[in-house]
């Protein structure tokens, strides 16, 4: 008789628990949610979703500023459902507190948990402990005085890549020949910082069938697939099943890390014999300063670094470090080519410095002179801040409350009912959505031509930018607060470098119409290729500019 008891209560208790979930996951966020009076928009279906059009590069720009309008500067949108309620806020004010507070406000473990996927648990992931004493020991790294001992890198690699461009022309019919610029970049901005974060030279402009740039290549191409969304969701949600989902996301991506970390082991194991040998290691890239504070007397064997973390540390200065910079200057490029009265004048500008050669026997000093003397150009920092400005690599960035809170606000809300709020209340777990991309080019803040690329407007900002609580010029490109992003130095010292050996030397032309695709990143896409899943490019036409006064390679 008990055993009979069992089998009927076990479906009864079963049924209990999924009502509950359901209760608590579904019903109540939709008839109690502490953000249901907040403005927003409505959605059709039950399954109806904000996302896609505030994702979607066509639409983005227009939805966010209908949004604005209609709702104000904070307001709630759908995520997978009605059931999913989140905040999405445009206010400076909000935007600035949140990120500033980086332990009250995390990443979503479920953000964290597909980054890990990628990438492993790193600085872009980790929270906590872990993620601040990863960043105390590569703030060393990333120290003005650390990078300026790798300007000779940076030089030296940028001219390979404009000689690689300068023999395509010189090739061509009449001159000009059609490169896919964006290809190139990335492999010129994966040399740098193999070279710079790990000390090894991987020579991808050089190599076109270097291993590591083509698992890359693969990598991050496999994230424009069409998945299972239900198989994809659960792996993200649940790692450990990873290896037991049989979609060609996660096996491409064990393949590529698993290629990823052999050789992250087989360099950290040389530098580790290296470091034993020697007492004083000259050494001065970010993976030998992370080894070296890692066995460090005063570290506590239970606060150091195992092997697998190193590995992750590895395999985001790779991914991370070489992706974002060449996605920077590559839409520079992009932008340039579209506006030839653009290109010209800081063309004029860049060619007023040497451009650097191989060939020039350079010393320390000499190279620094070289590299103040670009960076101090007025107009090639105005047109890199546009382009940044435009088209920063992340388009928006997700945070959920670990604690109830009161955000402050600097315009009030009109909720729902009538009422009038001056500040934002959030409970322990709510999502807010951080549209970066739309601060960056929200009319009232930059003026009507804000969607325009125009360095000029740097000459003279609009007083409401002052307002922006980013870190680098206000805008949110880098974001803000500790989880700034720790490479921002170190990306404007190698695009202004590679910028000044390109454009002085080279003339560019588009090609195809190009759009942008944001995915992980924001990339540039020829329309066809981004409707049938292709991956990312930039093709334009590209000849050589010699004027007589003009000091080139």
């Amino acid at each position: 008789m008990p055993t009979i008891l069992y089998v009927l209560a076990l479906p009864i208790v079963a049924g209990g628990i999924i009502a509950r979930y359901l209760f608590l996951k579904i019903a109540h966020p939709i008839i109690w949610s502490p953000i249901s009076l907040l403005p927003g928009p409505i959605t059709a279906t039950f399954w109806g979703s904000n996302l896609p059009a505030l994702f979607d590069s066509k639409r983005s720009w227009k939805v966010h500023e209908i949004f604005l309008e209609k709702y104000g500067r904070t307001l709630r949108v759908f995520g997978l459902a009605k059931f999913d309620q989140r905040i999405l806020t445009m206010d400076p004010m909000a935007i600035g507190y949140i990120l500033q507070r980086s332990q009250t406000y995390q990443k979503p473990w479920q953000s964290r948990a597909f980054i890990s996927s990628i990438i492993g648990e790193s600085l872009f992931s980790a929270e906590g402990t872990k993620h601040r004493c990863q960043r105390r020991i590569a703030d060393q790294a990333f120290g003005e005085r650390n990078l300026q001992s790798f300007l000779p890198i940076m030089f030296t690699k940028s001219s390979q890549l404009a000689e690689k461009w300068i023999a395509s022309t010189q090739g061509a019919e009449e001159g000009e020949a059609t490169i896919e610029t964006a290809m190139w970049v990335q492999r010129l901005s994966l040399d740098i910082i193999a070279e710079v974060g790990l000390g090894v030279n991987l020579d991808c402009v050089k190599d076109d069938s270097n291993k590591i740039h083509k698992t890359y290549m693969e990598m991050f191409g496999v994230l424009l697939k069409k998945q299972n969304p239900l198989l994809t969701f659960l792996g993200i949600c649940i790692p450990k099943l990873q290896p037991y989902i049989p979609t060609d996301m996660f096996m491409t991506l064990r393949r590529c890390k698993a290629t990823v970390y052999d050789f992250g082991m087989k360099l950290i194991d040389e530098k580790r014999r290296l470091l034993a040998q020697r007492e004083k290691c000259k050494h001065r890239d970010f993976l030998t300063l992370f080894l070296k504070a890692n066995c460090h007397p005063d570290v506590p064997q239970d606060q150091r670094m195992s092997d697998e973390e190193l590995l992750d540390i590895v395999n985001t200065l790779l991914s991370g470090g070489s992706e974002t910079t060449a996605l920077a200057i590559t839409w520079t490029l992009h932008y340039l080519s579209l506006h030839p009265e653009v290109q010209e004048r800081l063309r004029e500008e860049l060619c007023t410095v040497q451009t650097y050669s191989p060939s020039q026997v350079c010393g320390d000093d000499e190279i620094l002179a070289l590299f103040e003397s670009i960076d101090s150009l007025p107009y090639l920092d105005a047109v890199i801040k546009e382009s940044l400005r435009l088209s920063p690599s992340i388009h928006s960035t997700i945070r959920v409350a670990m604690v109830d809170d009161e955000i402050p606000l600097s315009e009030s809300m009109v909720m729902r009912d009538g009422k009038v709020e001056n500040v934002l209340r959030v409970k322990q777990g709510q999502w807010i959505h951080l549209p970066l991309e739309a601060v960056n080019i929200d009319k009232t803040i930059w003026g009507d031509d804000a969607w325009e690329f125009k360095p000029e407007r740097w000459e003279a900002l609009p007083k409401e930018v002052s307002r922006l609580p980013g870190a680098y010029s206000h805008m949110l490109s880098f974001s803000a607060g500790p989880r700034v992003c720790i490479g921002m130095r170190f990306a404007h010292m190698e695009m202004k470098i590679v910028l000044h050996q390109l454009i002085s030397c080279l003339k560019f032309k588009p090609k195809a119409r190009i759009i942008k695709g944001t995915l992980t990143f924001s990339k540039p896409y020829v329309e066809e290729d981004w409707k049938n899943g292709r991956p990312s490019s930039l093709p334009l036409d590209v000849s050589r500019y010699l004027p007589d006064e003009a000091a080139c390679i």
